[in-house]
């Protein structure tokens, strides 16, 4: 009998995304895959840079799949980004509001147009939310992820919090995935001293072979999430990949 599992995961053209995508999609699971350059069968064209753009392309996809009967569902919000790097005050307005669009507000969209489609679905049904040790740490040019990181994380856990007297609730959790050898782990390593003092860290993680691969955390998180994790907790990869 074919499975009726489903994962809407954000930001997987890429890295942990990408690795998501790819082994759920062998797990037998029906994958959506949201991005912007993003290819293949699973892919879903979106802007996560362009609110509107972003509303009409998910909830066209949740409405459709809203329609169907599944044994389980779960949203990835992966989608991310570091940039702008440097003191706020030397880089642009744009790049401010493409963070927070892409760290916050797609998250955002995503969690409520799920929920609204998807409430009276009597399965279980997760919201899994990427974070970072970024959103307990604040770091010089790091102003806006570090600051979307955190909102992430008490959305989630809010989220949590008013799903749990629904009679079919949306669980919410939080993932760290540790440090990932990605695209943004580059990006970070090139950035100036001037504009991110921590470089140098940041580069001896690479140096010192520090950095998990992408394949390696999604696996984690995979198993994290076949467990039955609990309703607004956070899980560190960190402590999976230790056991």
């Amino acid at each position: 009998m074919e499975q009726r599992k489903l994962v809407v995961i954000t930001g997987g053209s890429r890295g942990i995304g990408a690795a998501l995508v790819q082994q759920y999609a062998a797990l037998g699971w029906q994958v959506k895959e949201l991005s912007r350059s993003g290819e293949g069968a699973h892919h879903v064209t979106c802007d996560f840079s362009n609110r509107n753009e972003t509303r009409a392309c998910v909830e066209e996809l949740f409405s459709e799949l809203a329609s169907q009967s599944w044994e389980k569902v779960i949203v990835i919000n992966n989608a991310g980004m570091v940039g702008p790097v440097g003191p706020v005050d030397q880089t642009s307005s744009s790049k401010w509001y493409a963070n927070i669009d892409v760290n916050f507000s797609a998250a955002v969209t995503l969690s409520g147009l799920f929920i609204k489609y998807f409430q009276f679905h009597s399965v279980d049904k997760y919201i899994v939310n990427i974070s970072s040790g970024a959103a307990h740490q604040p770091r010089y040019g790091w102003s806006l992820y570090c600051a979307m990181k955190a909102a992430l994380e008490m959305f989630s856990d809010t989220l949590a919090l008013e799903q749990r007297e629904e009679a079919y609730p949306v669980k919410s959790i939080i993932v760290n995935p540790g440090i990932i050898d990605t695209q943004m782990q580059k990006e970070i390593r090139d950035a100036s001293k001037a504009n991110f003092p921590d470089v140098q860290r940041f580069k001896a993680f690479k140096e010192e072979g520090l950095l998990a691969s992408p394949e390696d955390v999604a696996e984690e998180i995979i198993n994290i999430l076949s467990t039955g994790p609990e309703t607004g907790q956070t899980y560190n990869v960190t402590d999976q990949r230790k056991r």
